[in-house]
């Protein structure tokens, strides 16, 4: 799960704040009604999946894991297709919302949250 904030330097970067399982898509999942967030985006994204389970963050967005940290610690590991640099790797996932990581970058974001929910707290689903 990722929120999209500043991290603890002040620069704009998407941030892993815990994880979740679902049940998947199910078409008949669709946003009904004047809800703030589909109003706002203008029902780009009519349908929603239902958490069945999930860990975390407590506290501030900005203590979770930035994709800047992913990029310096994992480089080429990080995307199964490997970018040639941290600008590309940054550049790749602001053109989309969803990407397959590798098994090391699974790893390293469950070993790495983990550690943050120690530090920090955790809430769960």
């Amino acid at each position: 799960m990722t929120m999209v904030s500043q991290d603890s330097s002040g620069k704009g970067t998407p941030i892993i704040i815990g994880y979740a399982t679902t049940s998947g898509f199910k078409k008949e999942n669709v946003i009904k009604g004047d809800v703030p967030f589909n109003s706002k985006d203008q029902g780009r994204y009519p349908y929603y999946v239902e958490l069945d389970s999930g860990r975390f963050l407590k506290g501030s967005i900005k203590n979770g894991i930035s994709l800047r940290e992913l990029a310096r610690e994992l480089n080429v590991d990080l995307y199964p297709n490997p970018k040639s640099d941290f600008n590309e790797i940054i550049y790749t996932h602001r053109q989309k919302s969803h990407l397959q990581i590798t098994k090391k970058a699974h790893n390293y974001i469950i070993k790495r949250l983990e550690s943050l929910f120690k530090i920090h707290g955790v809430d769960e689903l």
